[in-house]
């Protein structure tokens, strides 16, 4: 999977709005693999980033995606919010660094 900074920015915002257990059941009824591959494969990179937290996911070979929620509420963490708005800002996204955390915003456009 190629990351999408689109993709991500969808994320985000779903988490932000606090829609993303909704999506992915949404998601995972529909049956589109493409977008739930898409959906799932940015929701990790997010996780990895430790953009999103309260949640973890995986992929099990017999079921398919799942998840299971903490004892915390799935939120953005801070860098999670100042990812999104700068996502929000930049058109289009471009990538922000290697480690994809610490955006620098230079106008409407987001630099390494």
């Amino acid at each position: 999977m190629k990351r999408d900074w689109g993709k991500i920015r969808d994320v985000l915002q779903v988490v932000e709005e606090d829609r993303l257990l909704d999506t992915m059941n949404i998601l995972l009824s529909a049956k589109e693999e493409e977008e739930i591959y898409a959906f799932f494969g940015h929701l990790l990179l997010c996780l990895d980033a430790d953009l999103v937290d309260g949640i973890f996911v995986y992929v099990d070979s017999l079921r398919g995606w799942g998840w299971s929620v903490g004892t915390n509420p799935v939120h953005l963490t801070m860098k999670g919010h100042d990812m999104l708005e700068a996502l929000r800002e930049s058109s289009p996204p471009r990538p922000v660094s290697h480690a994809g955390v610490r955006p620098v915003n230079s106008g409407n456009q987001i630099f390494p």
